[in-house]
């Protein structure tokens, strides 16, 4: 295996091979014929509201643990991960509709 820091190749050719992959693997992609169903709606529909998820993420972590650990007695990792990804995705789409959709 190589490694990051001591081999030249992966800062010259390599990176480039890995971009050449990648937009081959996306060309691949782009090319098969897609069959709606109801995992391609639901992505297509997080897809589309992708980054105002990504913007609310982080104040969903600050405000939601902590209201979650102050009003949940048994907190643990589980409540962590649903509330974080949960809230997220709910206050993501949220904003999607009320902000970011109205202005598109």
């Amino acid at each position: 295996m190589l490694k990051l820091g001591s081999t030249p190749a992966i800062y010259t050719v390599g990176f480039a091979i890995i971009y050449m992959a990648c937009g081959a693997i996306l060309l691949a992609v782009m090319e098969r014929e897609q069959h709606e169903n109801a995992v391609v709606r639901t992505v297509s529909f997080l897809g589309a509201r992708s980054y105002s998820i990504y913007l609310w993420h982080l104040p969903v972590l600050d405000w939601g643990v902590s209201i979650g650990k102050s009003l949940i007695p048994m907190w643990n990792w589980y409540w962590y991960i649903g509330i974080v990804v949960l809230g997220s995705l709910l206050a993501g789409v949220a904003m999607a509709h009320l902000v970011e959709m109205p202005t598109l």
